[in-house]
């Protein structure tokens, strides 16, 4: 049975407590704009499915790279994941979705190929029926008791402006020479100077206190944040806000002067390429 529509994590178990171990997670490979899987990366999923009679649940998410456009990759990786569920004939209960491209941070050309193959793929994770006690999800805890509510973006054009002291609430700062690695939320090395940059201007200005909001291209309206591959979960433009909020907390910035924020892709850009809605904005609230 495959179920779509579902507020899709990729959800988190309740496991190692009462002695259950963790639900196997696999990832398949696709080639470039296909939705089939390889024959090697076939035999990667034929014990599984030697053994489908013995599975309890079954979570499938699919992606792409970043070529093509936003609604060909949504249908793209749905096609991948729902071919994948497709393999398993029993009467599974079975959650496949597409999650659309996975953007690519900023390499050389080498690296952006390489990255570009590991975001063709589908990450499953397989909960077996012999463990002691049924795994249930962190989140959500009732899905028909907590409807997802999808809010459609809203195309925005600030207007950034300059580091100084006469920054007021309301203005917005573009970080602009903040990069992270594709999918995660850890900082290129060539980033180091836009963080230090910051600290040293709020270092200065006390008086000021801010949100750091963070942003992130290549998904749908249906899907409130980008995929981290760090945490496993759907709140990449979170874990970047984050990021930046503790590198300031450590720098000595007071707790109190900030806020952090994720808004996955609710305020895409109007203008611009959509790479460049993968952005950190910094929102002066208050000024002392």
């Amino acid at each position: 049975m495959l179920q779509k529509g579902l507020p899709f994590l990729f959800l988190l178990f309740q496991a190692l407590a009462n002695g259950q171990q963790l639900p196997e997670k696999l990832t398949l490979y696709f080639d470039y704009d296909s939705f089939q899987l390889s024959p090697a990366e076939h035999n990667k999923l034929t014990p599984y499915l030697a053994k489908q009679d013995s599975i309890a649940n079954l979570f499938i998410l699919a992606y792409c790279d970043d070529r093509g456009s936003l609604d060909y990759n949504i249908g793209l990786s749905q096609r991948r994941a729902e071919n994948v569920a497709g393999l398993f004939t029993l009467n599974l209960l079975k959650q496949a979705q597409g999650k659309g491209e996975i953007a690519t941070a900023d390499h050389t050309k080498i690296q952006i190929e390489n990255n570009r193959r590991r975001n063709r793929r589908a990450d499953m994770v397989i909960q077996w029926k012999t463990y002691p006690k049924v795994l249930t999800p962190v989140f959500p805890e009732n899905p028909a008791l907590e409807p997802e509510i999808i809010v459609a973006p809203k195309t925005i054009q600030p207007e950034y402006t300059t580091l100084s002291a006469t920054l007021k609430p309301g203005d917005r700062i573009l970080m602009k020479g903040l990069a992270f690695k594709g999918g995660r939320s850890i900082v290129l090395k060539k980033s180091e100077k836009e963080l230090d940059k910051i600290a040293t201007f709020f270092i200065a200005n006390p008086q000021l206190h801010f949100e750091i909001q963070g942003h992130v291209c290549c998904i749908d309206a249906a899907t409130r944040d980008a995929y981290d591959e760090d945490t496993l979960k759907q709140n990449l433009s979170e874990a970047r806000a984050l990021m930046v909020y503790n590198y300031l907390l450590s720098k000595g910035i007071a707790k109190e002067r900030m806020q952090y924020k994720g808004y996955g892709r609710q305020f895409p850009l109007r203008q611009g390429r959509e790479q460049q809605n993968k952005r950190v904005e910094i929102l002066i609230t208050k000024s002392d």
